[in-house]
């Protein structure tokens, strides 16, 4: 009886195991381009889900990015870099265990100055003359 049970066990154990070895993740991986299509290294890329996840990461020299373990479901991708607009894809659909390519292109942004003058009243009236005599 004892045998018996032990072997139940066993097979119940080892049919499980397979189990464990799912994917419970999937991977989102590109590149970021400018409209040149050289790469984009050093631009932020950052993936946001409807319930608030944000996951961001770094390109590459040559402009790759990879995020290695993502919830399945719908994802918003944006890249950005000083200088550029930023380049956002939406709804993008990740599966469980799929391995999704998204490409980015950044195209060149308008770029702000902002000179700001700051004066101060002259310590000397500049407008009025006066004779004065100094005495030591």
């Amino acid at each position: 009886m004892r045998s018996r049970l032990f072997g139940v066990l066993l097979a119940t154990l080892c049919l499980g195991l397979p189990a464990l070895a799912q994917e419970q993740r999937a991977t989102l991986e590109g590149t970021v381009v400018d409209q040149s299509t050289a790469p984009a290294p050093g631009a932020m890329v950052e993936i946001r889900n409807a319930a608030g996840a944000v996951l961001t990461t770094v390109t590459s020299t040559s402009g790759a990015y990879r995020f290695p373990s993502v919830a399945p479901g719908s994802w918003d991708v944006t890249a950005s870099l000083p200088g550029f607009r930023p380049a956002k894809v939406n709804g993008v659909n990740i599966a469980l265990g799929q391995t999704l390519q998204v490409n980015l292109t950044l195209s060149v942004g308008a770029m702000a100055d902002v000179v700001q003058i700051v004066g101060e009243a002259p310590l000397i009236d500049v407008k009025q003359s006066g004779r004065s005599t100094n005495l030591r």
